[in-house]
């Protein structure tokens, strides 16, 4: 009897004990549930889907949840497959995959998207898929069709409708005719039935065409929103160049070129600057300056040569209404130069090929030919493939890919006043005597997509 009372007390400590430990893991799983939970509700970022099928031309909103009080940006992998507007619409131009990005300050969120051929029977074509605008010239109406079961018929026939993604860069009417209000990029949606497809709208401040048109760039105040893109080829041989001549001690933004100008892979050529100036440029002060696919060539300097800039420089000063300096009120403003080629002329030595003084930015991709009029040898000693004068105290500053080619001579790529806590490598800059040397280089670092280099000839941009 006594055997079988310390069994039955042995059995329901057993009991008890399990009870015991099965009710403490209940609860530490509770816990740990509650910490997950409690994790994912405090995530910084989120976003409604992690990833999407499309169709091409279809058009989709991803959306994206921050309490950072950061704004969100996006951006995509591969903009041939899609694209995402600053509001978070991806449009699928083409079969492929991409991933698209949303991040608000350090947290990050992404969406795969997968886009597939449509075998559906409605097809939407336009004249043109980009529309290239300036405040300047006004309004441009959207001219395309719609084939439906092999019908096709124009847009203005078939009921389309039209939407803008951003009405701060421009509005568009019912009939599809699209106003520009202010320089930047935006898309318009067309809807035929149950088909969309995106026509992408840029708005520039001037669409520069002719020598006139870039001496009225040149002479207008700067302006960091200034939006600018060369339309064609310009000559100046019979047109006097409209140099920029306020370069004083003083940065002033007006008085500066800044903004974003697009060359669209067009070239200036034939400009000889006036030998009234001492110190030549092509644009003078640059300050806050984003410049791409743009050759000159054929550009002489009678005088103390500058290359771009007489000061390429990252910051100015803010004045009041009477035009005097605020004290403490420099901005900050960075200066991107990618995908440029430069064929420059010199009548004397004491050159500077890129800058006259460098107070920072960055280049990449830049191709300059230096070669002295009637025969002459450039001097190591007195001539400088990018400057001489080196004042650097903000960041951005890059010299990535530069090819220098020195037809007679050679050319220095020395600092010899320096100042400033920053420094900028010269590990790429190369600096050639030899055309088919120098074009071999740019073969293997310069873009194919953006550069056509064929041996024998000075690179090109397509």
């Amino acid at each position: 009897m006594k055997n079988i009372k310390k069994i039955a007390v042995f059995c329901l400590i057993l009991v008890l004990s399990a009870a015991v430990i099965t009710a403490i893991t209940l609860s530490a799983c509770k816990k740990n549930n509650q910490t997950s939970s409690s994790s994912e509700q405090q995530e910084p970022l989120t976003i409604s889907d992690k990833s999407i099928e499309l169709f091409e031309d279809e058009i989709y909103t991803l959306t994206a949840t921050t309490d950072s009080g950061e704004s969100v940006k996006w951006s995509t992998s591969n903009a041939k497959v899609v694209s995402v507007s600053a509001q978070g619409v991806v449009i699928a131009k083409s079969v492929g995959e991409a991933v698209v990005y949303a991040k608000a300050g350090d947290a990050a969120k992404e969406c795969k998207v997968k886009v597939v051929k449509d075998t559906g029977s409605a097809v939407i074509e336009f004249e043109k898929n980009v529309i290239n605008l300036s405040v300047a010239t006004g309004a441009e109406k959207i001219v395309g069709s719609v084939t439906i079961n092999g019908e096709k018929s124009a847009l203005d026939k078939n009921n389309a409708t039209f939407a803008v993604d951003n009405d701060k860069i421009a509005k568009v009417s019912a009939d599809g005719t699209i106003t520009p209000i202010t320089p930047g990029s935006t898309f318009v949606f067309v809807t035929s039935g149950k088909k969309t497809k995106v026509v992408s709208v840029e708005v520039y401040t001037m669409l520069i065409a002719t020598a006139e048109d870039w001496n009225a760039m040149l002479n207008a105040d700067g302006d960091l929103n200034a939006r600018y893109l060369v339309v064609n080829d310009i000559d100046f041989t019979n047109t006097e160049y409209a140099v920029k001549t306020e370069n004083s001690d003083t940065v002033i933004l007006s008085n500066s070129f800044a903004g974003y100008l697009d060359g669209g892979g067009h070239s200036i050529k034939n400009i000889t600057m006036p030998s009234t100036l001492v110190e030549q440029s092509l644009f003078g002060t640059v300050v806050g300056l984003e410049m791409k696919n743009i050759s000159f060539e054929n550009v002489k300097f009678t005088s103390v040569a500058c290359g771009i800039a007489v000061r390429m420089i990252q910051h100015y000063d803010e004045v009041d209404e009477n035009g005097n300096v605020i004290p403490d009120s420099t901005v900050v403003a960075y200066n991107n130069i990618k995908n440029v080629s430069f064929d420059f002329v010199y009548e004397n030595n004491g050159i500077r090929g890129i800058c006259g003084k460098y107070y920072g930015g960055g280049l990449e991709n830049v191709f300059l030919n230096m070669r002295m009029a009637n025969g002459g040898k450039l001097n190591k000693a007195t001539d400088y493939a990018v400057t001489n004068v080196f004042y650097v105290w903000q960041n951005n500053n890059y010299l990535n890919n530069v090819i220098v080619l020195a037809e007679n001579g050679d050319v220095s790529t020395d600092w010899t006043v320096t100042e400033g806590s920053r420094d900028v490598s010269k590990d790429l800059i190369f600096v050639f005597g030899n055309k088919m040397e120098a074009c071999y280089k740019a073969r293997m670092i310069f873009d194919p997509v953006v550069w056509s280099v064929v041996p024998g000839e000075l690179p090109k941009l397509k």
